[in-house]
């Protein structure tokens, strides 16, 4: 009982954002649909076919390679949006993880800075 109440508080206010629209990301979406039963938004410039086929993701146009501090202000707005709910951010590679690095001080306010290894390295706690 203790974990589905667990897993419901994570479906009704955990949102994963993959800073990419990659297979990889599409993978790492996947993973947390099947573990936990929740979507997750995936990042890019502009939107391609498994973007539009993937139940599991929803798409937020983002560049944070070529104009970074649009990105910045874009996933700002995008988390005002989302206010009641616990933003998780997650680069997928080096070039958004020194994008991340540049806006850390601004982003952090909103969002939880991570990566995919860290999200699955544990089982979470289930007492709080």
């Amino acid at each position: 009982m203790e974990n589905e109440e667990f897993l419901e508080s994570l479906r009704q206010f955990v949102l994963p954002v993959i800073l990419d629209h990659n297979a990889t990301s599409h993978r790492l979406a996947t993973s947390f649909y099947r573990r936990y039963g929740i979507l997750s938004t995936l990042c890019g410039p502009r939107q391609n076919v498994r973007d539009l086929l993937d139940p599991r993701t929803s798409f937020l146009s983002l560049d944070c390679i070529s104009n970074p501090p649009l990105a910045a202000e874009q996933l700002m707005d995008f988390a005002h949006t989302y206010d009641e709910l616990i933003l998780l951010l997650i680069p997928m590679n080096e070039a958004q993880k020194q994008f991340l690095s540049a806006y850390e001080d601004r982003l952090e306010s909103r969002y939880i800075l991570t990566d995919p290894e860290t999200v699955f390295s544990y089982m979470p706690s289930l007492s709080f």
